[in-house]
């Protein structure tokens, strides 16, 4: 069914945080454990919010150091950038607010920003606490979810949240520039 809104979501965040799990087991509803992304991986997948179809295009980031000035090029008309850290890995948290520092040039007031804390079935290993993510998310206006790919643990709840949050959105003329903000519309569909 051809959807009624296309959404741009970017993912970034260090090598190994579980992107690209993330992004797999929301599409396919699985597992894989050995997903290799190098430079851009790609997938959408059509979800019901309300009375709309809305498919979700999510562009995956290499995570490598030497692919960030390339990423930031991609920021551009995407409606949302998901943040992804590693719950066992403190690194991989501090570099969050790199992330943000490097790109948030490229946002805009209308850009749904998501924080997520990766790996939740490694909890005995976990490192950073839920309130420290949860107060970072605070602090930077986003939203937060603490995931597990391997369990598919609150991965379709991203999703969801942010799609009702974008429809929200559009119904109460939030977005001046629909394609700019990275929406998409069925030129078929009558505007509401």
């Amino acid at each position: 069914m051809e959807p009624d809104y296309n959404f741009n979501y970017l993912m970034i965040g260090d090598c190994g945080v579980g992107k690209s799990e993330i992004r797999h087991r929301f599409d396919v509803g699985k597992f894989c454990g050995n997903i290799i992304t190098k430079n851009f991986d790609f997938s959408c997948k059509n979800i019901k919010i309300e009375d709309n179809i809305c498919g979700i295009q999510i562009w995956d980031a290499w995570g490598d150091e030497s692919f960030k000035p390339i990423v930031r090029d991609y920021n551009k008309n995407k409606v949302c950038i998901i943040i992804v850290y590693d719950i066992t890995n403190r690194e991989s948290f501090n570099n969050v607010n790199d992330y943000i520092k490097e790109n948030k040039y490229y946002w805009t007031n209308t850009t749904i920003l998501v924080l997520v804390g990766n790996k939740l079935d490694l909890v005995e290993k976990r490192q950073i606490a839920y309130v420290e993510g949860n107060e970072l998310a605070f602090k930077n206006n986003m939203l937060f979810f603490e995931t597990s790919a391997k369990s598919g643990e609150n991965i379709n709840e991203i999703f969801y949240k942010t799609a009702e949050t974008i429809i929200k959105n559009i119904e109460n003329n939030f977005y001046k520039n629909l394609e700019e903000s990275g929406i998409t519309f069925n030129t078929k569909k009558i505007r509401k």
